[in-house]
């Protein structure tokens, strides 16, 4: 499958419709594990307008972007950064309408999958 697939409407043998979401191409999906307070970056490739973000169950990761290090949170300290924890789907462009060109993870607990899907932008996308 290719990055730009399509999702696909389909109806199963009850006439109940379905959803099949096309396997990974190549050069679309990466993997990692991560080690607790340990910060690891990936670059965006050109053509992608927004990431899936998977982390495996029980992990807790800072998922940002940017040019400024994640660190973690601190007890009764509040800390500003461009992160969110365990987010899903996400656009490729920041809040000013700018592209991200480099995602930062950062993660709380040691050996800490995480699997990371870049697609194309779609049909119905706005320019």
């Amino acid at each position: 499958m290719a990055k730009n697939s399509k999702l696909y409407l389909g109806e199963d043998d009850k006439g109940i419709v379905t959803y099949e979401i096309p396997w990974p191409g190549p050069g679309q999906s990466y993997q990692t594990i991560l080690n607790a307070d340990v910060e690891q970056t990936l670059s965006v490739p050109n053509w992608a307008y927004r990431v899936l973000i998977v982390v495996a169950g029980g992990g807790i990761v800072s998922c940002g972007y940017g040019d400024t290090a994640l660190t973690l949170a601190k007890i009764s300290v509040w800390q500003a950064e461009l992160s969110e924890q365990n987010p899903i789907l996400r656009p490729l462009k920041d809040p000013n309408g700018n592209r991200i060109e480099t995602l930062r993870f950062i993660s709380y607990t040691d050996n800490t999958p995480v699997n990371v899907i870049f697609y194309a932008k779609n049909d119905a996308d706005n320019t």
